[in-house]
């Protein structure tokens, strides 16, 4: 017997997995006590990566182990796997986000067990992560580089080959500004970050033309220098600032 809405409740004698009926006219299933469970393994993991996963109940032979992925919202349901297991085969599973094609955000694992005598198990649920994989730093020492120079018609011209040695210190990357931009006459030119590095500032014009040409002897860490350009047609034109370590190329347009 059984109560319910503080009324009691008669349940006639019925086997396991069959209806059994009520002194209501009502009826109901007659299955085995069972554990939930729970499903045990990482909360996140990083695209690219798997997560492993434990249902931490034991299953019998002919049990069925149904799980799925499912978006946030839970309008999106990745994929159904089903394991038979008999009593012997672990009871693990693996979230694959590759096979899978996740995307970094969150889902929820939905593990259902089916069984011979009591039926489908209420839905046990966990939410997972899938993250961006983490940028890890890496120490060099040194290394080699060539740089390649291209010409508005097309010539390409190749650097000597560059050995760097790296050094403890973190130094901001250099910049260039420009400004006005579009320019009449003047244009300032800043360099930032340049340390002692000598730089030469060219201006070139659409047909690869170097129309003008600065040197800047120890730039420090900001330097200005203002161009006077009243002398070179009205036009797009290209700002080359070479080190002997570094070149870095700024669009300008004169009125």
């Amino acid at each position: 017997s059984y109560s319910t809405d503080n009324e009691s409740i008669i349940v006639g004698y019925s086997a396991l997995g069959s209806f059994a009926p009520t002194s209501d006219g009502r009826k109901v299933f007659i299955t085995q006590e069972r554990s939930i469970g729970e499903i045990d393994g990482t909360d996140e993991f990083d695209t690219g990566e798997s997560g492993n996963y434990l249902y931490d109940e034991s299953l019998s032979s002919g049990d069925i182990m149904y799980w799925s992925l499912v978006s946030e919202d839970g309008a999106t349901q990745y994929s159904t796997a089903v394991s038979v297991y008999d009593g012997t085969d672990g009871n693990t599973f693996s979230v694959n986000s590759t096979v899978l094609g996740l995307t970094p955000g969150d889902y929820y694992i939905k593990l259902e067990v089916d069984n011979n005598c009591c039926g489908m198990s209420v839905p046990i649920w966990k939410s997972i992560t899938v993250k961006e994989p983490s940028l890890l730093p890496i120490e060099l020492t040194s290394f080699t580089a060539e740089l390649w120079q291209v010409d508005y018609d097309g010539t390409r011209t190749a650097s000597e080959i560059i050995v760097a040695t790296c050094i403890g210190e973190t130094l901001d990357a250099p910049e260039v500004l420009a400004y006005p931009n579009p320019f009449s006459g003047e244009l300032t030119v800043v360099l930032e970050n340049f340390g002692n590095s000598k730089a030469r500032i060219e201006i070139i014009d659409m047909l690869g033309k170097v129309d003008k040409e600065i040197t800047v002897d120890n730039p420090h860490n900001s330097k200005e220098v203002v161009l006077h350009l009243d002398e070179i047609p009205a036009q797009a034109y290209n700002i080359r600032i070479r080190t002997k370590d570094f070149v870095i190329n700024k669009q300008v347009i004169k009125n």
